[in-house]
This record gives structure tokens, C-alpha cells and sequence, in this order.
């Protein structure tokens, strides 16, 4: 894998103008960490604090998750950066920016420009346009966002048509919405395909038809319209001298503001990898703990059981050997919830014969429940055969 990340994602430009193109490797990464935050940041929510503190408002934060950081919080962060930066959160700390490909002759002209320093600002010529960025957003927010609950129906669906609880419509939703997800996979795998060959630069259906292209750098959007000449700054600086006549009250503050602005930014460039980092730590010791849990259980789980006390009474007539039930000899074993063992035949009979309860304890077994189709008591759940 780290060898194929360094492939160049288009093979024959040169190595300049072909440095400025992310790999599919450098995208994946980035969409994965864009998929793992919810879910890291819902985890942490629900284990330190929803579970500690139950209470009305945090058991209705968790139940209500998708809506107030999919859609709200996330939903306005992605769109600031899209407008901003033409780039979305994640991928604006990846290095990672979006252009608008719909003249490949002259994006062509504009990325070597970048790559030689002739360029210092994306050219209002190859920013987004406004539907492009709708479509980002789109893509980033609301389509995860109606996947989701679209699955969920699904399930419920699912689950429904195993009693025939669905209609003709439900039925026949279940039957294109899985096809209609294979297609758009298919179709989304196709365009990858042709992204790693060099044909196109989009990595999806949707960028493709819309002319959204990748780029690996992030610079400044410049808001004049003009030529591609009007845009050009040498790599000089700026030598400008400062007119202390228009220095106000006003450009004070902005200027104060923009450098706090700056500065947060700076620092948030900084904390959001580090945050990312703990992230994976923190999910790999989570994993790590709770495979030594789940090894400590295995280990333990031939250890002896205690039965329940029983009566002086019921302990004369036991045996390790016999069966409670036919006082025999025990064939074809099976064992109970409550830990006795029995024969299965005996067990059946004697569970339906006395409403699922315990021929030892008397006492009623969860699992057993009466079925008023068949007018009995279905104990298939509350019997397990033993291989001994």
C-alpha cells in the first residue's frame, strides 16, 4: 500500500505538473477519516458521558446525533470550507483542494503555472462554481445523512416482511433499493477506475458529471475576474510601502480580527491531526482491551458453575447420572437455564406439560414463552442439547 501511494495518479505529464495530483490513496484516506469522526465522536459521547449521566437531555443529544452533527454542525462547517476554500474540512487538512475541470486545456495551463511559482492564487476562472459546491455539500452531508436512514428502513422492512407485515410498494422498494446501491457502486468503481488510468480527475459519478476535479495544493481563492495574465503575481512579495494616511480605527480592528482569525485557524491546523492521531490511538486501546476482556472470558469458561440452593428434599433424590425427570438414566442430554441437565425428550414434555418451569427450582424460565398460534408453550429456546 505504501508503495502504491506513491504512484502518480496521472503518468504522462511531467513529474511537476503531475506532483500537483492527489493519488487515490491520498482521497481514500481522507474519506475515511471524514466517515470515522461521527462515529469516533459518538462513541466517546455515548461511553464518558451519556452513560455515566443519563438524564433526558443527553439520552435525547444521542438519539437526535445524526441530525444536530450531521446536518447542523457539520453541514455548516463543510459549507464555509467549500465556499472558502473550495475544499472540504478534511480535506483542506489533507492538502487537498477541488477546481472546476470544465476547460481541461486551461486547468491544464493554470496548474503548471502553480507548479512553476508563476501562480500564487486559483483564478476565479477555475474556482467552483455554485452548483458544483451544492453538489459537494450535497454529497458531504445530505446524501450520507438520507443513506442512513434509508438503510434503517430497510432493516425495519426487512424484518417486517418475515411476518408479511409490508405491502406492494414496501415490497417492492426492498427488491430495487439494493439494486439501485450496486449500480451506483458499480458506477462510482468505474469512474475510480479511470481516475488511476489518467483519463479524468474526478473521483465519483457526480464529480465527474459535474467537472469537479482533485488537486494536491491548498492556495488562496482570488475573487477578480480577468484573463489568465491579470492573475499572474511573481514569486517577489510585496514591497508596497504602508500610507499611514488611511490607517483608521476601523482597518485596526479588521486587521486585529483577521490575525485572530489567522491564528485560530493556524492552531486548528495544528490540533485537528494531533486530535486525529489520539483518535486512532485511543480506538486501537479500546480494541486491544477489549480482545484481552473477551480472551479472559474464553479462559474462564470452563470453570465450575454453583447450581442454585436446593431443598434437602430435592438433593436426595439427584443424582449425576440420572435424569430429574424419568429418574433414569440420562439419554440424549440437554441442559436448561438454570443448569440442570436432563434428557432432551423429558425436558420438552415436562417444560410444556408445566408452563416452563424449572422441574427442580419451580421457578418460571425466561425463554419460555406461550405461542397462541399453536396454543402451547414453545421451549425450543430454553432446551440445549449437550455433546458429551
Amino acid at each position: 500500500m505504501s508503495f502504491y501511494s506513491s504512484l502518480p495518479s496521472v503518468q504522462n505529464e511531467s513529474s511537476a505538473l503531475s506532483s500537483y495530483h492527489p493519488t487515490l490513496f491520498e482521497i481514500v484516506s481522507s474519506q475515511e477519516i471524514d466517515d470515522l469522526l461521527p462515529a469516533s465522536l459518538r462513541y466517546i459521547l455515548t461511553k464518558y458521558w451519556i452513560t455515566n449521566y443519563p438524564s433526558r437531555f443527553s439520552i435525547t443529544v444521542n438519539n437526535y446525533f445524526d441530525e444536530w452533527f450531521s446536518l447542523l454542525l457539520k453541514g455548516s462547517i463543510e459549507w464555509f470550507h467549500i465556499y472558502k476554500y473550495n475544499s472540504t474540512f478534511v480535506d483542506k487538512y489533507y492538502g487537498l483542494q477541488k477546481f472546476n475541470n470544465s476547460n481541461k486545456v486551461r486547468s491544464s495551463v493554470y496548474i503548471d503555472l502553480i507548479s512553476r511559482g508563476k501562480l500564487s492564487e486559483w483564478p476565479k476562472l477555475l474556482q467552483l462554481k455554485k452548483g458544483q459546491r451544492i453538489i459537494i455539500w450535497l454529497q458531504k452531508v445530505i446524501f450520507p445523512y438520507l443513506t442512513n436512514k434509508i438503510d434503517d428502513y430497510q432493516k425495519k422492512l426487512i424484518n417486517s416482511s418475515l411476518f408479511n407485515e409490508v405491502t406492494d410498494w414496501q415490497k417492492l422498494f426492498l427488491k430495487i433499493y439494493p439494486i439501485l446501491k450496486k449500480l451506483i457502486l458499480i458506477l462510482n468503481l468505474a469512474v475510480k477506475f479511470t481516475f488511476i488510468s489518467g483519463t479524468n480527475n474526478s473521483i465519483n459519478l457526480l464529480d465527474y458529471l459535474f467537472n469537479i476535479s482533485y488537486v494536491r495544493t491548498i492556495a488562496p481563492l482570488n475573487n477578480n475576474n480577468g484573463d489568465i495574465y491579470d492573475n499572474i503575481t511573481l514569486g517577489q512579495g510585496f514591497n508596497k510601502r504602508i500610507d499611514f494616511n488611511n490607517i483608521t480605527v476601523r482597518s485596526i480592528i479588521k486587521n486585529m480580527i483577521l490575525n485572530a482569525w489567522q491564528g485560530v485557524a493556524f492552531t486548528g491546523s495544528q490540533v485537528f491531526p494531533t486530535f486525529m492521531f489520539m483518535l486512532k490511538v485511543y480506538q486501537w486501546w479500546i480494541s486491544q482491551d477489549l480482545t484481552a476482556k473477551l480472551q479472559k472470558r474464553i479462559n474462564n469458561i470452563d470453570k465450575e458453575i454453583p447450581r442454585p440452593p436446593l431443598n434437602t428434599a430435592d438433593l436426595e433424590t439427584l443424582s449425576d447420572s440420572n435424569c430429574i425427570i424419568c429418574k433414569n438414566i440420562i439419554q440424549n442430554p440437554a441442559v436448561i437455564e438454570t443448569g440442570y441437565v436432563m434428557c432432551y425428550p423429558c425436558a420438552v414434555m415436562y417444560l410444556k406439560e408445566h408452563d416452563g418451569e424449572c422441574p427442580v427450582t419451580h421457578r418460571k424460565l425466561i425463554q419460555c414463552v406461550f405461542d397462541k398460534n399453536l396454543n402451547e408453550w414453545d421451549v425450543s429456546r430454553s432446551v440445549r442439547k449437550l455433546l458429551i
